[in-house]
């Protein structure tokens, strides 16, 4: 079990930046356990932990699994070449987890059964 600081939670979460999310923290955003956090460095065991963040409630996720059905004429690839990737069917905040697409489906077959 290990502690993080709030701001590097937040990162790993897809909120945004470290400085975005030390903003957020020192705005009085982030409330862990119903208690409002204001100082970014502060540290919390990770495991199971209970969230809130500007109305959004959550748990802190170490991993991340999405199932999309791919519809055609999108690559799965981070870095893909004559079609849009499969990532850009995301919201914004996956990418900032680094999500990685895992599959072999060409750009013309869809993931539907």
């Amino acid at each position: 079990m290990s502690k993080l600081t709030i701001d590097l939670i937040l990162k790993s979460q897809g909120f945004g930046t470290r400085k975005w999310c030390r903003q957020l923290v020192s705005e009085g955003e982030v409330s862990i356990a119903g208690v409002t956090v204001t100082d970014p460095r502060a540290a919390f065991e990770t495991t199971a932990l209970s969230s809130r963040f500007s109305m959004s409630c959550g748990f802190t996720a170490s991993m991340v699994y999405i199932a999309l059905n791919k519809p055609a004429n999108f690559e799965c690839s981070r870095k893909p070449s004559h079609h849009p990737g499969v990532l850009t069917l995301l919201p914004e905040q996956f990418t900032w987890r680094d999500v990685q697409p895992v599959g072999r489906l060409d750009h013309d077959t869809t993931g539907c059964c």
